[in-house]
């Protein structure tokens, strides 16, 4: 039997006016997308959680905002990035980031790597660390806002579906809580292969350097 207080919280976002409910997604996705606040908010578990207790009625909106929200909020990123990026990366917050994550970050939007934005939407941390990046290095707002683009609404359409999965599997079995049950255990499996993906990214790429260096 599930604690009292996930049962009430449930409950109580069931309750809630649709209408609230997708503004406070939508103020959500725009403050997750930038720099550090996604650390407090996930964005894909607010998606998956607002999906899975409106239902498939809100799925296309959920998703549209989902998509609206990441873009506004990384262009603000872009923006931040451009104004004061370099005392960003310099400051107590950035160094509470870890010079890995920048390195990561500035790998991914440089050169060729730049591609890889499509798929970084979908790693913690890392997403809200690349536009601020990206304007730091002065990355054409035009190129980032294209490559943005597909990765947000990448993200958007997968986790939407996955959270309206998750709502209808918990109503099926005759558990409200279950929508939540799912949702920790599918962002949480989600987590792990992004993580071993990425942990395998950086080995392959270490191994490079390593071998660029001997070569010369």
């Amino acid at each position: 039997m599930m604690p009292d207080f996930v049962s009430n919280f449930v409950e109580y976002l069931a309750s809630l006016d649709p209408a609230v409910f997708l503004v406070g997604l939508l103020v959500i996705m725009i403050l997750e997308t930038s720099l550090l606040v996604g650390l407090v908010v996930p964005g894909d578990v607010a998606v998956l959680i607002a999906a899975a207790t409106l239902g498939w009625e809100y799925g296309l909106l959920i998703a549209t905002i989902g998509f609206v929200g990441t873009l506004i909020g990384q262009s603000g990123g872009y923006l931040i990035g451009r104004l004061i990026g370099g005392r960003i990366k310099q400051s107590w917050i950035g160094r509470k980031m870890g010079r890995r994550r920048w390195a990561v970050a500035e790998q991914v939007a440089t050169g060729d790597g730049a591609r890889a934005m499509i798929t970084t939407r979908f790693v913690a941390v890392v997403h809200s660390m690349v536009p601020v990046v990206a304007g730091t290095l002065g990355m054409s707002y035009l190129r980032f806002l294209r490559l943005a683009t597909v990765g947000a609404a990448l993200w958007a359409v997968v986790w939407t579906c996955f959270g309206l999965f998750i709502g209808g599997a918990g109503r099926a079995i005759g558990h409200e809580w279950g929508t939540l049950v799912f949702g920790a255990l599918g962002v949480l499996v989600s987590g792990f292969v992004l993580w071993r993906s990425i942990a395998k990214r950086r080995a392959e790429h270490a191994r490079n350097q390593e071998s660029d260096q001997e070569a010369s």
